[in-house]
């Protein structure tokens, strides 16, 4: 009895065991009937996980504009807030302001660069020859240690177009000599298109001539053919 129960138990070892063999036989043959090489899982994940690409809306361009129409559309009560609030710390803007740790600012556009003998500028400002242009404020406003390296300055600049728009139009208003701001360029025109004349305009064939009534070709009249009569023969 116990001769005949082990022998059961091996053969079903041996069936659970053939079974595995089996299945793993299956998937090496499977895998050498249908390889998938690294390169195609790669380049199908890379597909999957690749973003679209970013459309701009057409309200999201901001046209270019010149630089007169920069300053017409500053603001100066918006630049005033913006003059106090990021300069006021360093400059003063009042007629007879003092001195801090830059120079008062009253009168600045139109003015020589280093115009206060009574400040100390850098000498990178020093050797600047020239006066506050609008276009060399704007440029010195956008970032001073670019416009003039060396300067004892450490503000960064106003980054923003708008900005810088709203804070010259501010100046303006404290610079009793300054310049005025250039006039907008007016849109060029479009092109006139030329009429020609039929008096100006030679024609290559000449006069044009009128048809001549005979000239033109008869249209033959067709008469209806007339069935003759069967006569029966008797």
């Amino acid at each position: 009895m116990s001769n005949n129960f082990g022998f059961e138990l091996n053969k079903i070892a041996a069936a659970v065991l053939s079974s595995l063999l089996f299945v793993l036989a299956i998937g090496k043959v499977s895998n050498f009937l249908f390889p998938t090489s690294y390169n195609e899982t790669a380049s199908h994940s890379s597909l999957s996980t690749k973003k679209p690409p970013k459309v701009v809306a057409a309200s999201e361009i901001v046209p270019k504009i010149s630089f007169a129409e920069l300053l017409a559309s500053g603001n100066s009560e918006k630049g005033a807030i913006i003059a106090k609030r990021k300069c006021a710390s360093c400059h003063t803007f009042q007629k007879g302001g003092r001195n801090r740790i830059g120079p008062n600012l009253y009168g600045i556009a139109g003015r020589t660069i280093a115009f206060d003998k009574g400040f100390s500028y850098s000498s990178a400002l020093k050797k600047i020859d020239d006066v506050w242009s609008w276009k060399r404020l704007e440029a010195f406003l956008e970032s001073p240690r670019k416009y003039a390296p060396g300067t004892k300055m450490t503000f960064i600049g106003l980054k923003k177009d708008k900005e810088r728009a709203n804070v010259l139009a501010y100046m303006k208003t404290i610079s009793p000599e300054a310049p005025p701001f250039p006039e907008i360029p007016p849109a060029e025109p479009e092109e006139k298109k030329e009429i020609e004349s039929s008096k100006s305009v030679k024609r290559e064939t000449g006069p044009i001539k009128k048809e001549d009534e005979n000239s033109k070709p008869v249209k033959e009249e067709t008469k209806p053919i007339k069935k003759k009569k069967q006569t029966n023969m008797k």
